[in-house]
């Protein structure tokens, strides 16, 4: 466990209590070449979800702040029941980023595609996204047979950005 609060956080966090105002963030320098395709800045948006709409921004904001302290609440017990202690800020900051583990995580099953509880909607799910899958293979398949102006579906995101295709707008 690495913080026990989140505002001890050291890295990028959105503040429970400001969910639902605009952010304005600049690109980092060390991630992104000053002459590429991303803006300089945007603005991130946190919208309510469509589960909670009946609610005035303070209520959804209220609710947030009270769910991320009960999550940070049960995480503090777990630790101390098990007897484990945060790493802390400080020890996060001097935490060198170019460190790798030695040995590599054993994966038992196959990370799903689709996380979800209910099996209707899991299945929903998976085949909303085999039929994208499907048009972005047939708009890739007809690009590289040479024909010009195909559009991509929406959401595809690296041929967008580095080979400049025309994609779909989002329903």
């Amino acid at each position: 466990m690495l913080v026990p609060y989140g505002h001890m956080w050291p890295g990028a966090r959105t503040n429970p209590k400001r969910i639902l105002e605009p952010v304005r963030v600049r690109r980092p320098d060390h991630f992104f070449r000053e002459d590429g395709p991303c803006p300089e800045q945007v603005t991130i948006r946190i919208t309510k979800l469509p589960a909670f709409a009946h609610l005035d921004n303070a209520a959804y904001t209220k609710m947030v702040v009270h769910a991320v302290n009960e999550r940070e609440a049960e995480l503090r017990a777990r630790a101390k029941a098990n007897r484990k202690t945060f790493l802390g800020r400080e020890a996060i900051l001097a935490a060198s980023p170019h460190v790798f583990p030695k040995t590599r995580a054993e994966h038992r099953k196959p990370s799903p595609r689709i996380k979800c509880a209910d099996p209707e909607s899991r299945s929903k799910a998976l085949m909303r996204l085999k039929v994208w899958y499907a048009a972005y293979v047939h708009a890739r398949d007809r690009t590289a047979a040479g024909e010009k102006d195909v559009t991509f579906p929406h959401g595809t995101y690296w041929m967008r950005l580095h080979a400049g295709v025309k994609c779909a707008a989002p329903d």
